[in-house]
C-alpha cells in the first residue's frame, strides 16, 4: 500500500501480512504469519508511524491478523500514543457464513473464485453465506463508528474477502479485473460530515451515512 496516495486518511482495512499456504478451508484458521510476514508487518508498522502519530489497531478474530497487529504495533514502537486493542468480529471472515459446514461444502465443490464469484453475485443459498451488501455494509457502519469515536489513526487488519467485497458493492470493481488485494494492501478512509471517502489505489468511493 502506498500511504500518500490519501492525505486525508484516517483510517485503513488491509490485508494481513504474508502467510503459508492454506491447503484445507476448514483449518485455515490456524495459518500463520511466514517469517517474512512477521517482518513486512514491523517494517509497515514504522511507515506508518513516519506518518501519523497517534494509532488504535483492530484485527480480525483469526490468529495471523492478530500477529499482523502485533508486528504492526511493534513497528510503531510507541504504548504512550498508540493502542492495540484487540479483535473484531466484523472484520473476520467466520461471520460472513451462516453455516460453516455448507460453507466449506460449497466453497470445496466450486473452488475459490469460482465460490467468491457466485458469493459476490448473491448466487448461493442464503443459509450458506451473508450477502454481499449485508457485509459490506456492516464494514462500512464499523467505519463510520470508528471514525466518530477516535482521533487517532485507525489500523483495521483483515483479509482479502473482506477487501473483496467493499470493492465489489461500494467501488463496483470486480476482483477478475483488478486482481486480489495483495498482503498488507487495502482501503483506506476519512468522514467529511456525513459522507466516507474511501480510497483503493487509485479508484476513489463515497458512502453517505
Amino acid at each position: 500500500m502506498d500511504l500518500s496516495t490519501n492525505s486525508k486518511a484516517k483510517l485503513m482495512l488491509i490485508r494481513h501480512a504474508d502467510r503459508y499456504m492454506i491447503t484445507d478451508i476448514k483449518s485455515h484458521e490456524s495459518v500463520l504469519l511466514t517469517e517474512k510476514g512477521k517482518k513486512d508487518a514491523y517494517v509497515f508498522g514504522k511507515k506508518l508511524k513516519s506518518r501519523y502519530d497517534k494509532f488504535v489497531l483492530f484485527h480480525s478474530p483469526v490468529e495471523r491478523c492478530a500477529q499482523t497487529a502485533e508486528y504492526i504495533y511493534k513497528g510503531i514502537n510507541d504504548t504512550r500514543n498508540s493502542k492495540l486493542i484487540g479483535e473484531k468480529e466484523v472484520i473476520g471472515g467466520g461471520y460472513m457464513s451462516v453455516d460453516s459446514k455448507l460453507f466449506a461444502a460449497y466453497f470445496n465443490s466450486y473452488g475459490y473464485k469460482k465460490f467468491l464469484r457466485k458469493w459476490l453475485d448473491n448466487d448461493l443459498p442464503e443459509d450458506v453465506m451473508k450477502t454481499c451488501g449485508q457485509v459490506a455494509r456492516v464494514q462500512i457502519q464499523l467505519f463510520n463508528q470508528q471514525l466518530d469515536s477516535y482521533d487517532k489513526f485507525i489500523v483495521n487488519i483483515t483479509h482479502d474477502w473482506n477487501i473483496i467485497v467493499i470493492l465489489e458493492y461500494y467501488f463496483h470493481l470486480k476482483f477478475e479485473d483488478i486482481g486480489i488485494p495483495g498482503y498488507l494492501d487495502g482501503i483506506t478512509a476519512y468522514k467529511q460530515n456525513n459522507t466516507i471517502h474511501l480510497q483503493y489505489n487509485k479508484y476513489h468511493s463515497k458512502v453517505v451515512v
